[in-house]
């Protein structure tokens, strides 16, 4: 029997390189196989698994880079790639490459407050193992918790820019409230996983202050007053203060009520009053 092979199959990627990595990240590059016409190519297979893996994980790109992310950081990888013709003829797969993305530092796993005000914490870590890398700084984060009191709420982040700062005080927390603050840590090649989170109670505070007060009722001689409860800051409401004086005088009179509606009485037929 005679017959014409239609094909021929091509040589494997050449010059697979690793031209950039990171702490969860690798981007490869190679050249295509130099016996391949233009017009037989198809795509190309990816495959990469940690050094001490089985299993390839495969990647299809029909460019001649790939940028794998989602790795581990400071994990030894290897990577190879093969070519698919039109034909669907497969090539071998080029050489294996080793790399290991870059290490992160370790997390921080003593974070703590030591005080704890209406509006702020101090929070305390210990620093890390670097790893033999320095710590360059680290990022605090602290909000609301959902476990209790209101809804959680957007990180409010702090940035410090020491690796020598142990502590630091989160301000600007609202009385009362239920948090939660975790922290990371950060070298040259970038930032740790958070730590876990600590929960806390801001102290309980003096109340806001009430609306001013409204009309309601006039006569000749009693006035009836209202006005909006403020936030109570954990605290709750026991009594207002209602004060008033005629127009000119500098004494103020004060009246005690438990609700935010109050009349008084016995005042000066057309005379004015202020209310406060």
């Amino acid at each position: 029997a005679q017959f014409n092979c239609s094909y021929v199959i091509p040589g494997v990627p050449e010059q697979l390189v690793v031209v950039g990595k990171g702490l969860y990240n690798v981007d490869l590059e190679w050249k295509e196989p130099h016996d391949l016409p233009l017009d037989n190519f198809k795509c190309y297979d990816v495959q990469i698994k940690p050094l001490t893996g089985r299993q390839w994980e495969s990647h299809t790109t029909t460019e001649k880079k790939f940028c794998k992310d989602k790795l581990n950081a400071g994990t030894q990888y290897m990577a190879r790639v093969a070519c698919q013709t039109i034909d669907n003829i497969w090539t071998a797969y080029c050489p294996d490459v080793l790399f290991e993305t870059d290490c992160a530092p370790p997390s921080v796993t003593t974070l703590r407050h030591t005080h704890i005000g209406f509006d702020f914490i101090f929070l305390k870590w210990d620093p890390p193992n670097a790893n033999g890398r320095r710590i360059l700084g680290y990022q605090l984060e602290c909000r609301t918790s959902a476990a209790r009191g209101p809804a959680k709420g957007q990180w409010t982040t702090e940035t410090i820019d020491s690796g020598a700062i142990w502590s630091y005080v989160m301000a600007g927390l609202e009385p009362a409230q239920v948090y939660i603050a975790r922290i990371r840590s950060r070298n040259e090649k970038g930032y740790s996983e958070w730590s876990e989170a600590v929960d806390f109670m801001t102290e309980h505070s003096i109340p806001g202050c009430p609306s001013t007060p409204q009309l309601v009722t006039l006569t000749a001689d009693y006035i009836r007053m209202q006005w909006t409860p403020p936030t109570d800051r954990g605290s709750s409401i026991s009594r207002y203060l209602l004060q008033y004086r005629r127009t000119g005088s500098v004494d103020w009179k004060t009246e005690t009520t438990e609700q935010t509606l109050h009349t008084v009485h016995q005042l000066l037929p057309a005379t004015d009053y202020s209310f406060r």
